[in-house]
């Protein structure tokens, strides 16, 4: 008596068992009610993440407006100050049109007779037109206290700020998002052991006919790969959805 056997082709999933590739759920939001069901026994933690991500993903959107702000004050220190050159000949040149040359203060710095006429002589033959290179030659030939006044200036104790509240930012982001993976994957273990669990028992309690009738791939894909999947669902989407 010749044995009898199954000639039917086991079904292939994604890498060759469990569920056929683009297997959609029949009821989709029936599905993610449940799930939000199962999940809220980790309210508090999904909360938690939640929170740290918004503050981390609202904290990186806010470090670029510093950083521009570093960049104008570097930019600054690199440059002559032009307000106070503007200021400087606009003085000098009306003291002396008038024929009233006299000492006057710009940032505190007193600007006398002798060194307007210094300033004079040496800016007559600058061409408005004139390179950087050529205008920071001539500076370095007008008295110090103009020197002082209008040569650029480098603030570092404003520079010193920003780089501290910039750094404290990204240190504060990079902190708020790693709990908060901290904090989901937590929750994704956890729910996905609980899972297991009930699978586990759910398998148990099932009859031996039940296993004639399904594939052991099948079995095995959901109690491995549909449960990681899910898993990793959850601790990857609440990150992306708020960023």
């Amino acid at each position: 008596m010749t044995e009898k056997t199954n000639t039917r082709p086991p079904k292939r999933g994604p890498m060759g068992h469990g569920m056929n590739m683009g297997e959609k759920a029949n009821n989709f939001g029936e599905a993610i009610k449940r799930l939000f069901g199962e999940m809220n026994k980790h309210r508090l933690l999904i909360c938690i993440g939640l929170f740290l991500a918004i503050m981390g993903s609202i904290l990186s959107i806010f470090a670029p407006n510093q950083l521009s702000k570093l960049t104008d004050k570097i930019s600054e220190g690199l440059i002559i100050n032009s307000k106070n050159m503007e200021k400087l000949s606009t003085e000098i040149n009306q003291n002396f049109y008038s024929n009233s040359l006299k000492d006057f203060e710009i940032d505190g710095v007193n600007i006398t007779v002798h060194s307007q006429l210094e300033f004079i002589e040496v800016m007559k033959d600058v061409d408005k037109e004139a390179n950087p290179k050529e205008i920071y030659k001539v500076i370095d030939e007008l008295p110090d206290e103009i020197q002082e006044v209008i040569k650029p200036h480098m603030d570092m104790s404003a520079i010193k700020k920003i780089v501290i509240f910039l750094v404290t930012l990204y240190l504060c982001s990079a902190l708020f998002n790693f709990i908060e993976s901290l904090c989901m994957t937590d929750v994704s273990n956890k729910f996905a052991r609980g899972l297991r669990s009930r699978i586990s028992k759910k398998v148990n309690r099932l009859p031996l006919n039940y296993f004639d009738k399904h594939q052991t791939g099948d079995l095995l894909s959901r109690v491995t790969n549909d449960v990681d999947t899910i898993a990793q669902t959850m601790n990857n989407s609440l990150s992306s959805l708020v960023s």
